[in-house]
């Protein structure tokens, strides 16, 4: 009898570590697809950002460079440009729940080694192609702003895209204070190698956008989320 009880308790304990470590990762679980579907909607914003960015870039591209002497072209190029010069247009990855899995030792309660990979995947795809690639484009743009500081008497910048601020920003003046050609083609060239880097980290963005709907369309499956 003394070792049945044993036994029966010895059981009962492993029952109870069973059922709290499932209800831990499901917690986990249920939170890293939150986390994903908040990337999901904060990149539809992040994204139409930046192909309003490019956008602009390519207006700005399309005036010659050796055509800003005359006023109107240089206003024409100037109401382009300070859209891409004023703000950036970045993701941020919502990866709270990851660095609790990593550093709280959450993985410790997945059970299943496939979706162990599969997160660690997911979030190695964010980090090398899509957080590193935005660097890429940041370091570009930064390069942009030193050399245009050199060209410019620009204008303090409004504090928002949509500030009635850009309404206010005075046409036909002028806005440049150096007409150095190799200066201003090493402008046209840092903005379209920005442009490049930009099209592809939004390339990666739509991809990251991809992996996210099927890593959320796997997980609800894995674990039965939508029961």
């Amino acid at each position: 009898m003394l070792f049945l009880a044993v036994t029966l308790g010895f059981l009962a304990e492993s029952l109870r570590e069973r059922i709290v470590r499932n209800e831990k990762e499901e917690h986990f679980i249920k939170s890293l697809v939150q986390d994903i579907k908040k990337d999901i909607t904060d990149l539809r914003d992040v994204m139409t950002t930046q192909n309003f960015i490019l956008a602009k870039m390519d207006s700005a591209l399309r005036i010659p460079v050796t055509r800003l002497r005359d006023i109107n072209s240089q206003d024409t190029f100037f109401h382009h440009f300070f859209f891409f010069y004023a703000w950036t247009a970045e993701f941020h990855q919502n990866n709270n729940t990851y660095s609790q899995l990593v550093n709280a030792g959450g993985f410790s309660v997945i059970h299943k080694q496939e979706v162990i990979d599969s997160i660690s995947l997911f979030n190695s795809f964010a980090q090398q192609q899509v957080i590193a690639n935005g660097k890429y484009y940041l370091d570009y743009y930064d390069k942009i702003v030193q050399l245009a500081t050199q060209l410019m008497d620009l204008p303090e910048m409004p504090p928002t895209v949509g500030d009635s601020l850009f309404t206010s920003i005075p046409h036909r003046v002028e806005f440049f204070s150096r007409y150095d050609l190799p200066l201003l083609k090493q402008l046209y060239s840092l903005i379209r190698y920005d442009k490049g880097t930009l099209v592809y980290y939004v390339s990666q963005e739509e991809e990251y956008r991809r992996n996210a709907e099927r890593m959320i369309e796997y997980l609800d499956k894995t674990y039965n989320l939508k029961e």
